[in-house]
């Protein structure tokens, strides 16, 4: 029986995260016991490692930000976008609209089970008691109204994860920080991507070529579109010469007054 209920729960599972690769493939690597083993530089005192990894990352960030020119970083926004329940009449996104009760219980089923410490109740449990929507309705349209998101909602626990296992594991470059948020910071990002990402699709603001961070668009799509343009070329005898270029830190140095204006 045990047996049984074991190979049920994976089986629907791996059914229900047919939509989600990343997900999927997270679940099959884990079953298969496929999953990297966590590796840290060494060390003689944990506590001076991790201080070391914060001094490390704040000052990287820093050092790019004064590279080209941010006077602040990490920025201060001066400008809110209030909450609104109406349409906005105009084509740019000064309001956002007031999140329905059914929208977040939409996003609370929707959601992935992943939980972290800091979270008082555990995600399968929050998202299983239906009390909590009016709730947490009322905090994410709190949040919008007011344009100011919760300090306890950017408190995350941050894990170096080593880019490559090929790297030089006592480098603190060859990390990455993964940072793990509570829940509800989580339910209140997806409240405010979707409308994002809604005026974006609605008013054709996306780049044509973007392939992250857009539905149904991924890392298959983007080499799906550059290996047809490299095929196309090779067939009209032109050659292809191909630039890849990384940003580092990227998201930690965009300037937040610029993105609004």
């Amino acid at each position: 029986m045990l047996f049984k209920a074991k190979a049920n729960y994976y089986s629907n599972l791996v059914k229900s995260q047919s939509d989600n690769p990343k997900q999927l493939w997270t679940t099959i690597n884990s079953l298969s016991g496929n999953v990297k083993s966590k590796v840290l530089p060494d060390h003689d005192n944990l506590s001076l490692l991790v201080n070391s990894f914060n001094l490390y990352f704040t000052d990287k960030v820093t050092q790019i930000c004064a590279k080209i020119g941010i006077s602040d970083c990490p920025n201060t926004v001066n400008s809110t976008i209030q909450l609104s329940s109406e349409v906005s009449p105009t084509s740019h996104l000064s309001v956002f609209l007031e999140i329905k009760e059914a929208e977040v219980e939409c996003k609370l089923k929707c959601s992935p089970f992943k939980s972290c410490s800091l979270d008082p109740i555990p995600t399968y449990l929050l998202q299983s008691c239906h009390a909590v929507v009016q709730p947490l309705t009322k905090l994410v349209n709190s949040s919008l109204n007011t344009g100011v998101v919760p300090k306890c909602f950017k408190h995350a626990l941050v894990t170096p994860l080593i880019k490559n296992s090929k790297l030089d594991s006592n480098s603190m470059g060859s990390y990455r920080p993964i940072s793990n948020l509570l829940y509800v910071s989580k339910l209140l990002e997806r409240c405010v991507a979707s409308q994002l990402n809604g005026y974006l699709s609605s008013g054709a603001y996306n780049e044509d070529y973007q392939s992250a961070y857009r539905p149904h668009h991924s890392t298959e799509t983007a080499l799906l579109r550059v290996q047809n343009d490299i095929l196309v070329n090779m067939d009209n005898k032109e050659v292809t010469l191909l630039v890849l270029l990384d940003l580092s830190a990227a998201f930690d140095t965009v300037d937040h007054n610029i993105l609004l204006n």
